[in-house]
């Protein structure tokens, strides 16, 4: 059974086992996780694995590179990790000479992650090479599918139920 037959199955079980729920809206989500997964996956394991990082490694660096200095939480905000997962991260790029912490401007005690210029430097090539991945997954939509999908996207998850789960976080 490959993945799309696995999805009608579900939607031909869910009918007999859960004949009042939305069985569409089981399969838009289905697809949503797989279409993320199945791209990071294999981001992860084709460049930045063989690179020595993670997805999330290469989250927290592509987010320091394109938004600048921030605090901890604010990288946890916005790479959709824990707290922990970017102390974890911040520690091993430290030493590893991509990044540096220094202090708050407004809180003596707070500190700012910074990239180092290696840190800059890879973010950019780790880009690069995952920009020639999103390409090549892009083009099997046109240019009008591709403006319909993020407006779809941003719908979904401008939504209420999106909204919710971005405040316990």
């Amino acid at each position: 059974m490959d993945y799309w037959n696995f999805v009608e199955h579900v939607r031909s079980r869910l009918a007999v086992e859960s004949p009042d729920s939305d069985h569409a809206a089981t399969a838009v989500i289905l697809a949503l996780v797989r279409g993320a997964t199945t791209f990071s996956n294999t981001m992860e394991s084709t460049i930045h694995r063989p690179a020595g990082r993670s997805w999330a490694g290469y989250q927290l660096l592509y987010t320091l590179w394109l938004a600048g200095d921030m605090y901890p939480s604010e990288a946890a905000t916005l790479t959709g990790t824990s707290r922990a997962a970017v102390s974890g991260l911040t520690a091993k790029m430290t030493d590893e000479g991509l990044l540096t912490k220094i202090p708050a401007p407004e809180d003596g005690r707070s500190h700012l992650l910074h990239l180092t210029e290696r840190g800059v430097e890879e973010a950019r090539t780790l880009y690069e090479r995952q920009n020639v991945q999103e390409t090549r997954w892009a083009d099997a939509l046109t240019r009008e599918e591709r403006s319909i999908l993020l407006i779809l996207m941003d719908k979904l998850l401008s939504g209420t139920a999106a909204s919710e789960a971005r405040q316990r976080r």
